[in-house]
């Protein structure tokens, strides 16, 4: 009987997945620039050399309102981080190409979004496939000025 009574209660405690959308926009809302429209939020899954990458991005207003969302799966990358710099390059292309402005972009790897949010000189990383992830990042920073 009390086994039966915990799961029922435990249950009616779990919140709706509406309720923890909310609550993830509303903690992003409150960290978002002021003059912020739109932000997106931008992954991808990288398993080893050899496989083809997964990337994807989902645009949400300043008001955690889905706008857009895709996904794609693409040629195999040396490594996660030229993977994670890939789907981000992605990700301020076609919101370019669709002309959304006013963009914070979000993504899961402090070492990319640490390089994207220093000056050119120290925007840097250092690991296997740096080169590649450093002209990845350099060329994400060159939209900055386009837009």
């Amino acid at each position: 009987m009390d086994a039966r009574v915990w799961e029922e209660a435990t249950s009616q405690n779990q919140p709706s997945e509406q309720a923890r959308h909310i609550t993830i926009s509303n903690s992003i809302t409150m960290v978002l620039p002021s003059e912020t429209e739109y932000y997106c939020m931008v992954d991808a899954s990288w398993k080893s050399s050899n496989e083809n990458i997964g990337i994807g991005c989902s645009l949400f207003s300043k008001e955690g309102t889905p706008r857009l969302q895709g996904s794609s799966a693409l040629e195999p990358t040396n490594s996660f981080l030229v993977a994670e710099a890939m789907a981000m390059l992605l990700a301020v292309q076609h919101m370019h190409v669709l002309s959304y402005n006013k963009v914070v972009f979000l993504g899961d790897n402090m070492e990319i979004m640490k390089a994207l949010n220093t000056n050119k000189e120290r925007g840097q990383t250092k690991h296997e496939g740096a080169t590649e992830v450093n002209a990845t990042i350099q060329d994400i920073k060159s939209y900055e000025k386009t837009s």
